[in-house]
């Protein structure tokens, strides 16, 4: 089909499309594709790569972002080699005109523009005025020389979630065109690109003097005071005071001549504020803040002072590292930002040791007030007496540990980039819930609105040394009373978490012969008889502690005859939003545990399987990777599942899936999980289980699951 008759589909709707190769992002896999009518889209990646020029052929789903259509969840038919064109251009548009669109269906998506312009930064802007902006969104590497002028040719890529309009330039041959000036307008578009060189600058930096324009004039260089500034442009060597140089350029192309005059304010000693005046700052307004490193998350640390802490981010950059140490008073100048009402200061352009100082004590909390917490958001605070209340299944992403007071829950976030990361997962996978716990020296993070505690070390986290009534206590709580039903010897645990010791004992049912704490014997009732009710004793032992015992259940399962009365139960979902939890989720979806696990797999995605309010049972998935959520069923010995049933409600953003329906594993499309009932029967299986796959996409896809309907049978 043609692009006009994609766009024209329903959203979601399964697409084939052919065309032309005309423009590939370096980074997120993405690419436009125009047909032979002249019309463009973007095929949104899923890291399958492609050239320019390529005729390709592409089944997907005809999907959308903020308005523009795209395709997604796509593979590849065919490709075949070709010679690169542009596409033609749709219109011009001026930088205003661009600015002023508004996220509408009819904003010029995915049209081939072009526009009259000047690189500021990763914007294009008006040449006569450069509050008037653009923003250019990939590719900013492709961007011709800071302060070029000139028509760009440009794909409208549409809205950023707070509607801001993007665009994206690609660099190819053909897709900048120099304007054609006079002499004297060549000169006057380099003065005004030397003049934004005023400003302030660290001694000690270096100051790169052109010494031909962006747009073809020579430059000659008078610097006064000379000696502010060396043959290399290290500006202000050894100053120990702040010093002004004042920098003239000759600016020559023809005839035509002009001078700009630059002021260079070299900081011997930069002036630095607190940290509670940066975290005042507007966004994007560049800070000098001074404060201690208190903590360090991958590249990225918190700094303290007097008045506030802030965190300071870096992501990838290393250059800072050897400066950035626990303990070093840094002064630092960056760029003010908030990410998810976190504040902080990125795009960090000067780092400076300015000695060592003690890292600041922290505040201590005798319980959990998260509203003064959430107040000391970047400082340090010590929380005592609280236990842990959840720890997800830790794998390599980061994840997020729940400590409680009794009362209220604070988060404990582990960042994935933490030095380290494999010593504290392994000291939270030794914990068990209920465990007594501080924390300690923790700086305070946040996500919207929760307050959460960013942990990096082991020692920031100190488990308090049990009693041994405490152990013996934890080992009786985590005991399963009702092993639920059996029809084979089963094992039995004879030492619990924390070092007690449990032995075991029939106390009354004759179905069960129990030798030295193992089971010996299962007998199970004849088919004409009832299920066997059995009642064991574990004695729990540990130092000198009195013993405790518990009774324990367990159903031995009379024998059935083959092919015996099918029973059908459905799992479901009916309650407040939540998430499964590690452990059996049987009740929480309406199943019977005795008979029934449920278990819910992490994995990637930040959090587990979700129940939700509206009655779907929820599965996440991780679009860089596919490795989403798996939710997993099993029955217990002595029955078999001949049939099951799933109801998918209105899955989000194209999932697909893998079912493992015992031994054979399908692969589902998002046809499979949309609003569709699915019925799998002639199964002679003990478990199933179904993962969220996708991968690729704008947005991360959940499948929705209304209902599961099992049948299931007993067997010998």
């Amino acid at each position: 089909m043609t692009i006009a008759e994609v766009v024209a589909k329903p959203v979601n709707s399964d697409i084939v499309v052919a065309g032309r190769v005309t423009g590939v992002w370096s980074s997120y896999y993405n690419f436009y594709i125009t047909d032979d009518a002249g019309d463009i889209i973007l095929i949104y990646g899923n890291k399958t790569e492609v050239e320019i020029g390529d005729r390709v052929v592409i089944k997907g789903k005809r999907e959308v972002y903020q308005n523009c259509p795209q395709v997604g969840t796509w593979t590849l038919l065919s490709r075949t080699p070709g010679e690169h064109e542009l596409p033609e251009v749709d219109g011009t548009i001026t930088v205003a005109e661009l600015a002023a669109l508004t996220n509408t269906t009819s904003a010029p998506f995915n049209q081939y523009l072009q526009v009259f312009a000047k690189r500021e930064g990763n914007n294009l802007v008006d040449v006569n005025d450069s509050s008037v902006k653009i923003t250019v969104y990939a590719d900013t590497a492709k961007l011709p020389a800071e302060g070029t002028i000139g028509t760009f040719n440009i794909y409208f890529y549409g809205f950023s979630s707070s509607s801001v309009p993007r665009i994206v330039y690609l660099g190819l041959p053909g897709e900048y065109t120099a304007p054609e000036l006079t002499d004297e307008e060549k000169v006057a578009a380099d003065k005004a690109v030397l003049e934004a060189l005023s400003g302030d600058y660290v001694a000690g930096a270096t100051l790169t003097l052109p010494t031909l324009g962006v747009n073809g004039s020579t430059i000659t260089w008078v610097a006064d005071p000379v000696d502010l500034i060396d043959e290399n442009g290290v500006l202000g060597a050894g100053l120990t005071a702040n010093a002004t140089l004042t920098l003239t350029a000759t600016l020559t192309a023809g005839e035509a001549t002009d001078e700009a005059v630059i002021t260079i304010n070299i900081l011997a000693q930069v002036e630095y504020g607190t940290v509670e005046e940066a975290r005042a700052a507007a966004t994007d307004e560049e800070v000098k803040v001074k404060g201690v490193v208190t903590s360090i998350i991958g590249n990225n640390v918190f700094i303290q002072d007097e008045t506030a802490g802030i965190y300071l981010y870096l992501g990838s950059n290393t250059d800072y590292a050897d400066l950035l140490v626990i303990g070093n008073e840094v002064g630092v100048i960056g760029t003010k930002a908030v990410y998810s009402k976190l504040q902080q200061i990125s795009g960090l352009s000067h780092v400076e040791v300015l000695g060592t100082k003690p890292v600041p004590e922290p505040v201590e909390f005798e319980s959990i007030d998260s509203a003064a917490i959430l107040a000391l958001e970047g400082q340090l605070v010590t929380v005592k007496n609280v236990t842990i209340h959840t720890i997800p299944t830790i794998g390599t992403s980061g994840y997020t540990v729940k400590v409680t007071d009794g009362t209220n829950i604070l988060e404990v976030r582990v960042d994935t980039y933490i030095a380290d990361f494999a010593a504290v997962k392994a000291h939270f996978q030794a914990m068990i819930v209920g465990q007594p716990v501080t924390l300690v020296n923790v700086p305070v993070g946040r996500f919207n609105n929760n307050a959460q505690v960013m942990l990096s070390k082991v020692e920031q986290i100190v488990v308090a040394e049990l009693s041994d009534a405490e152990k013996l206590a934890a080992d009786v709580n985590a005991l399963d009373t009702n092993l639920g039903f059996k029809t084979a010897i089963f094992d039995l645990p004879t030492e619990g978490l924390m070092g007690s010791t449990i032995t075991w004992t029939v106390k009354s049912g004759t179905a069960v012969v129990i030798v030295d704490n193992v089971v010996t014997e299962v007998i199970r009732p004849g088919v004409d008889g009832e299920d066997a009710v059995v009642v064991l004793e574990a004695t729990f032992t540990l130092g000198e502690e009195e013993p405790v015992t518990v009774e324990v259940t367990v159903t031995i399962a009379k024998e059935a005859e083959a092919g015996g009365d099918p029973v059908t139960v459905t799992a479901a979902y009916s309650g407040a939003t939540t998430n499964m939890t590690d452990g059996n989720n049987a009740s929480s979806i309406g199943l019977n545990p005795d008979l029934f696990t449920v278990t819910a797999i992490k994995n990637s995605p930040n959090q587990n399987v979700g129940l939700n309010k509206d009655g779907q049972i929820r599965i996440y998935t991780d679009r860089n990777d596919g490795n989403g959520n798996i939710l997993q069923i099993s029955i217990a010995a002595g029955f078999k599942i001949t049939s099951v049933v799933f109801e998918f409600g209105a899955s989000t953003n194209n999932p697909t899936g893998k079912l493992t329906l015992g031994e054979n594993v399908y692969d589902l499309s998002t046809a499979d999980l949309r609003n569709v009932t699915k019925n799998y029967s002639d199964l002679d299986i003990t478990t199933f289980s179904l993962q969220n796959t996708q991968t690729g996409g704008s947005s991360n896809a959940q499948i929705y699951i209304l209902s599961i309907t099992i049948t299931y049978v007993p067997v010998n």
